[in-house]
């Protein structure tokens, strides 16, 4: 008997004496839950389609579909180039120092994109830092990065390493011996590459491209900082200027469809093409190819992203704090918005992570379509802005649930149907790995379903609850649409003491909490990598 159909007649096991229908019931509950919010913007639109296509009409639907799809496709183009290229290089040839490098490339991840967005304009604005620097020599004016192009380049910046991440592990699969056929028949390395490898990737490159153009649609601070109108800043502005959120709400069940339709077309991509299995069991060590004069350009190149996307933001921010301490400036207003943080993201990741978990024993423990419709209600969170899901629930809010509406437990809320999927994926992947045997023992001892999941299951997916908790808690610290939207009158997180602090010129406040933020999503990732030298990477999103 194979240990895959152990591992689910374990599951059926479980499943079915820790009172499946109890399990169940809590799982339709948590999923209808969380999934009102969209369900809501559907169900109005279809009632009321005439009006919403009056308001589209006038917010000029077509222009900005234009816009955030020509941000969405350059930004899908150059992150899924350059990412290929670096994890390439990192993995195929003898390019020294290859593990230092494997960690760096992966550094932008610790950077929201706002405080990017606000360094970029610190260093190449027409008044920046390269301008000041480039004035003695007769430069008189840099061209404005405003707008598309500066949109692009940060975001860029931001996005290639999901690629880099996601190739990279599909390559170290890969069975060297096909690429090495293919040079012996006379092929080079690029031919190689366009008829062996490139083929072999198209899953990898698939994900990773749906990745970063989620990412891309979702962004709100990089294109609202270089004022490039997408749906997301429309959407935020429309809301803000109080004068018809009709049109907001309107323009976010646009968007919301837009991600489902994607999400579509990725899984038909994915569904209608077969690959194949070219592992062949062991994988024979890599023939690394040699760089020759190569060897020194190429280093250069792969670090340009990291310090244009991670060191000179850095640097910025040093600047700024000194800058502060020097002039006296008072670092103490950062202290609350700091509490305030880590309380929002603490609740918010033991809530996601007791939530996530029965949702996770249902799909684990059972088969079939209504199991499957479960798990993808309950991962609606995945892919849909922040933004969306906020406006969402303030719809809701004023015309249902006033008593919570601009309340903690609200936004506390919206940060649950966000994450819910993330630490969804951590928790089930820990059950996916248990060994069957444990509890087979235990059931053959006469310990009830309940029992064995207190004293066996449990203890050994703990480092998944962790693992998925504390991610949470990191992306929430982070998040700013939502935020902005769904927090209370005087109730300030980091990022949104950062964006208004980088509006009113308050640039020591934003160096504070940027550095704050930096540090907490970049040591550990940083730490696990170094743990996990050597093995895959390509699940650290933090």
């Amino acid at each position: 008997m194979s240990i895959s159909y152990k591992l689910i007649n374990l599951f059926k096991l479980i499943f079915r004496t820790i009172s499946s229908k109890f399990l169940i019931i809590l799982g339709i509950i948590i999923a209808s839950t969380v999934a009102l919010p969209i369900l809501y913007l559907v169900i109005r639109s279809v009632n009321s389609y005439t009006e919403v296509i009056d308001l589209l009409n006038k917010a000029g639907l077509f222009w900005i579909l234009f816009r955030t799809f020509t941000l969405v496709f350059l930004v899908t183009l150059i992150s899924i180039i350059v990412g290929i290229s670096i994890a390439w290089v990192i993995t195929r040839t003898d390019l020294a120092g290859s593990k230092i490098y494997s960690v760096m490339v992966i550094l932008p991840l610790i950077m929201p994109s706002y405080i990017g967005a606000m360094t970029f304009l610190e260093i190449f604005s027409t008044r920046g830092l390269l301008q000041k620097v480039l004035s003695p020599f007769g430069v008189e004016k840099l061209m404005n990065l405003n707008g598309l192009i500066g949109a692009t380049i940060v975001l860029v910046l931001l996005t290639y390493p999901y690629v880099y991440l996601i190739v990279r592990s599909a390559l170290k699969k890969m069975d060297p011996s096909l690429e090495d056929a293919a040079r012996v028949m006379g092929y080079g390395s690029i031919r190689t590459f366009r008829i062996v490898t490139f083929p072999l990737l198209r899953p990898a490159v698939v994900a990773s491209g749906l990745l970063v153009a989620l990412y891309t649609l979702s962004d709100y601070g990089a294109v609202s900082m270089l004022q490039y109108q997408t749906f997301t800043s429309v959407i935020m502005l429309q809301f803000e200027s109080a004068i018809d959120r009709n049109i907001a709400y309107a323009l976010s069940t646009v968007l919301t469809l837009v991600i489902v339709l994607i999400l579509v077309i990725e899984g038909g991509l994915l569904k209608n093409r077969v690959y194949y299995n070219v592992t062949g069991g062991v994988i024979r060590k890599q023939t690394l190819l040699p760089l020759g004069h190569w060897k020194y350009v190429l280093p250069c190149a792969i670090l340009i992203p990291v310090i244009l996307g991670v060191f000179g933001p850095i640097s910025v921010l040093l600047a700024w704090l000194v800058q502060g301490i020097a002039n006296e400036q008072n670092l103490q207003q950062v202290v609350e918005p700091l509490k305030n943080t880590i309380f929002v993201s603490f609740v918010a990741a033991i809530v996601t992570g007791l939530l996530a978990l029965p949702i996770s024993l249902v799909t684990v423990g059972t088969s079939g379509f209504s199991t499957k419709i479960l798990e993808r209600v309950t991962y609606l969170g995945f892919g849909l802005p922040g933004i969306v899901v906020a406006l969402s629930l303030v719809f809701i809010g004023i015309n249902y649930i006033s008593p919570v509406y601009q309340t903690l437990w609200l936004m506390i809320f919206g940060y649950v149907i966000l994450s819910l999927p993330i630490a969804g994926g951590a928790i089930k992947s820990a059950l996916l790995q248990l060994s069957p045997k444990t509890n087979e023992a235990a059931a053959s001892l006469g310990h009830s379903g309940l029992r064995s999941f207190i004293s066996i299951t449990f203890p050994q997916i703990k480092p998944g609850i962790f693992v998925g908790s504390a991610i949470v808690f990191l992306v929430v610290m982070k998040e700013l649409p939502a935020t902005l939207i769904l927090s209370p009158n005087g109730f300030d997180t980091l990022a949104t003491s950062i964006w208004m602090s980088f509006n009113d010129a308050y640039l020591t406040n934003v160096a504070v909490g940027s550095l704050v933020l930096i540090c907490a999503s970049g040591i550990p990732l940083i730490l696990l990598n170094i743990k996990m030298s050597g093995k895959d990477r390509s699940s650290l999103f933090i």
